[in-house]
């Protein structure tokens, strides 16, 4: 049975086609593990809009998006997040003033939350950035030196 373009579109079918662009794989060789050749699978790219995107996913983009997140992770940041919160409610009577009933119910808030760097992703970041400064152990003395040490100063 030959390929179609819907057997692509799917989610896992996508999934795979953003690996190999991620991969870097020219779009012959793309075309050849989907089974088709190169000029149906352009024909798919023009017809479908999620095939398109899925391809263009370079892995230089990959690699910038990765880059950014250890970044952030590193150095800390600030974002926003939805949490549930109790709040209790109260009816009363508008003539008496008395209270009629109460309950409580969730209510989603947002609220700004502050991720501290991390320093096992700083040190990542600063032993593959600049080796020479930030390298896990001192070097070695060269072998073969004697050091004198001096009793008497």
């Amino acid at each position: 049975m030959k390929p179609k373009r819907q057997d692509w579109q799917t989610p896992q079918g996508l999934a795979l086609l953003r690996g190999w662009a991620r991969e870097d794989l020219p779009m012959e060789e793309i075309a050849r593990r989907c089974g088709v050749s190169r000029r149906v699978l352009d024909g798919w790219r023009r017809q479908s809009e999620e095939i398109d995107q899925a391809l263009d996913q370079s892995r230089e983009l990959a690699d910038r998006v990765m880059e950014d997140a250890l970044y952030q992770r590193a150095t800390g940041y600030t974002t926003t997040v939805e949490k549930q919160v109790k709040c209790k409610q109260v009816d009363y009577d508008p003539d008496t003033g008395k209270k009629l009933r109460e309950w409580e119910e969730m209510r989603p808030v947002q609220e700004q939350v502050h991720v501290p760097g991390n320093m096992t992703a700083l040190q990542f970041w600063l032993k593959n950035r600049k080796p020479d400064c930030w390298q896990q152990s001192p070097a070695a003395e060269p072998a073969g030196e004697e050091v004198e040490i001096l009793d008497d100063v």
